[in-house]
């Protein structure tokens, strides 16, 4: 049994799961972390965040959650996710869209951390942990960069 606050709620794990992620989608309905390796934690999709940092959760067992405080894309308010889906589809950053939970959950953390400061070479080193295969990395750097500097681009409309 483990206990943990989930998005501002505090839940108890019961059943006997090989990692966070699955304890989470499975038990627990968060379906933002997504699968898409575990447990080798190399593509980042199942990023969440544990304690203020950004977590890759196929790589840490449930047990490991016990006491923590743990936030996913569902706890974001509404207002944050919005901006970033705007700033994501403004400038390209989003296609399929696997990946994209993971990379907002990090973005988050980065922003927060570093705010108007974070430098773009900082960005793409922690990104690295997240693997697209459908847009590159200039893109969702681009996003990730007017987050930061809290310039939402607007998205544009083909005429």
């Amino acid at each position: 049994m483990t206990t943990f606050e989930l998005n501002g709620k505090e839940v108890t794990v019961l059943g006997d799961h090989p990692h966070l992620l699955a304890a989470l989608r499975d038990e627990l309905g968060i379906l933002s972390a997504k699968d898409g390796c575990s447990p080798s934690g190399q593509c980042g999709c199942c990023t969440v965040i544990m304690d203020g940092k950004a977590r890759i959760s196929c790589q840490l067992s449930a047990e490991r959650a016990n006491g923590a405080t743990i936030q996913t894309l569902e706890g974001l308010d509404s207002e944050e996710i919005n901006k970033m889906g705007q700033a994501f589809a403004a400038c390209g950053a989003l296609q399929c869209g696997f990946c994209t939970p993971g990379i907002m959950i990090r973005t988050k953390v980065l922003v927060d951390k570093k705010g108007p400061e974070l430098e773009r070479e900082y960005a793409a080193r922690h990104l690295g942990a997240h693997l697209c295969r459908c847009t590159g990395y200039v893109k969702i750097l681009d996003a990730v960069e007017a987050l930061a500097k809290g310039e939402i681009p607007e998205e544009e409309h083909g005429a």
